[in-house]
């Protein structure tokens, strides 16, 4: 086993019948003429700090690198945001699909949908020929003169004859 003289040492561990220790060894090297040399024992969950035993600090982050981490999350950030705006920008954009909404004139030419008559036939009709029957079907509707497009005079543009 080997006693680490330096003020950064942490101890050695001895594990008792009862209880575990650190064995604790600091040197003070700054009197003059000799070395003093102290031996001590710590709790298991001290540290030995110097000439006596101490709570051990947490592992604390250094300053700096809890700044580089955020400045990292935030160009990471910035980065999937740069991504999602390319990929917005360069999206297809869907063809709309056009609502049909009929003018007035077009309204009054549609037709109106005949209610259909249906008949009902026994088996006897059905088994035997028949002869077929002839639907006439109507002519469309004639267009109504109050409906129609008319040019008038003004919109007429003589055309151009060089005979004359």
């Amino acid at each position: 086993m080997e006693i680490a003289a330096q003020s950064e040492s942490r101890g050695i561990i001895y594990e008792g019948y009862t209880d575990a220790f650190k064995q604790c060894v600091f040197e003070d090297g700054a009197i003059q003429g000799r070395n003093e040399r102290y031996e001590f024992r710590c709790d298991a969950n001290l540290e030995c700090c110097g000439r006596t035993c101490c709570i051990p600090q947490d592992a604390t982050v250094p300053l700096w690198l809890v700044i580089l981490f955020i400045i990292l999350g935030l160009l990471l950030l910035m980065a999937l945001a740069a991504l999602l705006a390319y990929l917005y920008s360069k999206r297809k954009p869907k063809p709309k699909k056009e609502k049909f909404v009929p003018s007035p004139l077009e309204e009054t030419l549609i037709a109106k949908p005949q209610p259909v008559k249906i008949v009902q036939h026994n088996e006897d009709e059905i088994s035997r020929a028949s002869v077929p029957e002839t639907v006439s079907m109507n002519p469309p509707p004639m267009q109504k003169a109050q409906h129609a497009f008319y040019r008038s005079q003004v919109d007429i543009v003589p055309s151009y004859n060089p005979v004359d």
